[in-house]
């Protein structure tokens, strides 16, 4: 029986140095030794005591690890000039591991939040699903006894490069690994939550973490609101075929205490306001 745990894995925000040609900060999963030298002296400036990274060349942190002092410290840089209320969940993610080794990081721009959408596994006729905001994003389907996770993107690699196109679990062994991970985020989040009035909210772990509010999304919805261009920069070519799904869930219009999305016309005419503010051209 192979052993599965869910990994809640944090990225955390720092003032960074200026950067230099030999230094690739903007990237959180550089691989080479120069950019975790780099790293680890932006983590010894901006905290103290701070754990060790969970692998060499992924710049990511085990959240549990992380003390009340440093948190305070990370919620800090996170919101900055922004209403805590306003603010979207810390940036991370959660990681599977299979025998002590890990077969799946959380991508680029994942956070905390998809705890939500990892929840659809609870109920054994889930739908096939997407995670809301990482890109590349896996799709976790179902079959007979088995989960199975697909790595694969037409326009992005998964980090690191070694990610397999194709993991399958015991359903069952990974239902009780999401259980188990649910009971000790539910642990962190009360010891979170004794800071709340000190950030003047009522519960900061519904913000930071678990953030109950947002919606979530299945694969039929995910492809329905694709938009397919590309963003045009000099002579090279960055296509966005699927960062629609992470634009819509970033702009939205506040409710009473409910997120509604915009309409996708109107995400893509935000999208191209800020393609042109930034210099670039819609094709």
């Amino acid at each position: 029986m192979n052993e599965i745990k869910f990994i809640a894995l944090i990225e955390p925000p720092t003032k960074k140095d200026k950067p230099t040609e030999d230094s690739n900060s903007d990237f959180p999963f550089a691989n080479d030794a120069e950019s975790d030298c780099y790293q680890k002296r932006l983590i010894a400036k901006n905290y103290k005591n701070f754990p060790e990274p969970i692998l060499s060349g992924i710049h990511q942190y085990r959240l549990f690890d992380i003390d009340m002092i440093n948190m305070e410290r990370i919620i800090n840089l996170h919101i900055e000039n922004t209403e805590l209320e306003n603010s979207i969940s810390l940036f991370g993610g959660y990681a599977i591991s299979v025998n002590q080794r890990i077969e799946l990081f959380p991508q680029c721009c994942g956070l905390l939040e998809e705890i939500q959408t990892w929840k659809a596994i609870l109920d054994e006729n889930f739908n096939e699903f997407y995670l809301r905001t990482s890109h590349p994003s896996p799709i976790i389907l179902k079959s007979k006894n088995e989960i199975i996770i697909r790595c694969s993107d037409a326009y992005e690699e998964f980090v690191p490069l070694s990610t397999k196109k194709e993991i399958r679990l015991d359903y069952m062994q990974t239902k009780e690994a999401l259980i188990l991970l649910l009971a000790d985020l539910t642990a962190y989040s009360n010891a979170l939550n004794q800071m709340s009035d000190k950030f003047e909210v009522d519960n900061l772990a519904n913000i930071l973490i678990w953030d109950k509010t947002i919606f979530s999304i299945n694969a039929n919805s995910y492809f329905i609101y694709r938009l397919k261009f590309g963003l045009k920069e000099g002579n090279s070519t960055i296509h966005t075929d699927q960062y629609i799904r992470l634009i819509k869930f970033n702009y939205f219009n506040k409710v009473g205490k409910q997120k509604v999305f915009l309409h996708q016309a109107a995400v893509s005419d935000l999208l191209s306001l800020r393609l042109s503010r930034l210099g670039l051209a819609r094709h």
